[in-house]
């Protein structure tokens, strides 16, 4: 049984369990009731979605410890930071060198969240002021993922 009609990269539920994000093959992201687990892609009062760069596709994606800050890592090159209070426009557009955006983590204390590209850079950001300052890390050679200690 196929619930949606494109290729999931990445869901992942918010912190409370009561909603999922839900980014593929497809230009948009789907913010979903967690509750009700709706399989359609019509729009009613529980099953919502918000979108970014129409024509790319998101294969990464993390949530804030707050909640309502998440991150998307996409195609185009790009890391969109979201506020799921206003999905409208994102908060913050960071971008990459190389590559698509394929691993987001946020630190256990929300403090700095870092993107990866799948070869030679992680951009660390520091999410507790507004994603303005960053530190990149350069070096030569394929990245998987990234991830923080439990103590960050």
């Amino acid at each position: 049984m196929n619930l949606f009609s494109f290729c999931l990269q990445h869901t992942s539920f918010s912190l409370d369990g009561k909603l999922d994000v839900i980014v593929g093959d497809y230009p948009e992201g789907l913010l979903v009731d967690s509750q009700t687990g709706k399989d359609s892609l019509e729009w009613d009062e529980d099953y919502h979605t918000f979108s970014w760069t129409l024509g790319f596709l998101s294969f990464a994606f993390a949530w804030h410890l707050d909640g309502n800050i998440f991150a998307t890592g996409n195609q185009d090159k790009t890391c969109r930071v979201w506020d799921v209070r206003n999905l409208s426009k994102s908060v913050a557009v960071l971008k990459g060198n190389l590559g698509a955006i394929r691993s987001i983590r946020f630190t256990s204390d929300g403090q700095f969240m870092a993107m990866v590209e799948p070869t030679d850079f992680v951009h660390v950001y520091d999410a507790k002021h507004g994603f303005e300052k960053e530190q990149e890390i350069d070096f030569f050679g394929k990245i998987s993922g990234v991830s923080f200690s439990p103590d960050t």
